[in-house]
């Protein structure tokens, strides 16, 4: 099966290879990302403030409500839970796939730092994040780092006058994992490959990439 998200129209279409057949299954309002488990897709809806569990041998949906202006937006799973990023209440938390809150973890170190999407290399969770109150001239983000295992957070500053909002990761290679940001301008993987050096290895809870 292919899965797209309709932004506007507030769905997700199943798209079955072998037959052809066409689903659609209506979910929160303007959903994002999605991740699946192997039995659920997992969709964030961060207009709704909630997550979408559907089932995909029946496409039946369970709605996780998350809270006021949580404003869900990644969305990974690690091959046990489901990490998501709440852009709106800055934090990352982890769900069972029965969808039970697991943890919560605060991500910025800024009153206005928003998380926005989310990988997994193997080992450590990688979000980038944008800074919503500095101007369109001087804009802030990072790539927020994070050890599952021992909740450390680090901060990598991104270059400046772009806003960040997609991360894809490729494998890891000795004490590297790369990471193509693309810019919500042009949306290309030409804007730039981060190379995140291995935090276990770097001082300090902030450094320049």
């Amino acid at each position: 099966n292919i899965w797209t998200l309709n932004s506007g129209a507030n769905t997700v279409t199943r798209y079955n290879i072998a037959t052809a057949a066409v689903a659609t299954v209506t979910v929160g309002t303007h959903p994002a990302r999605a991740a699946f488990d192997g039995t659920s897709l997992w969709v964030t809806n961060p207009a709704s403030n909630s997550v979408s569990r559907i089932n995909v041998a029946t496409n039946a949906v369970i709605t996780l409500h998350t809270g006021t202006n949580t404003n869900p937006y990644g969305i990974v799973f690690d091959g046990t839970a489901f990490w998501v990023t709440m852009s709106g209440s800055q934090s990352l938390v982890r769900f069972s796939t029965t969808g039970a809150t697991l943890s919560t973890l605060t991500l910025t170190e800024t009153a206005n730092m928003q998380p926005y999407d989310i990988g997994y290399d193997g080992r450590f969770l990688s979000s980038v994040a944008n800074d919503s109150a500095s101007p369109s001239t001087l804009n802030l983000s990072e790539v927020i780092r994070v050890d599952p295992i021992t909740r450390e957070v680090r901060h990598n500053s991104l270059p400046i006058e772009a806003r960040y909002f997609d991360i894809a990761i490729g494998p890891a290679i000795g004490h590297r994992t790369f990471l193509c940001v693309a810019v919500v301008r042009q949306c290309s993987i030409s804007d730039g490959i981060v190379e995140v050096p291995d935090p276990a290895i770097l001082p300090g809870s902030k450094h320049p990439l």
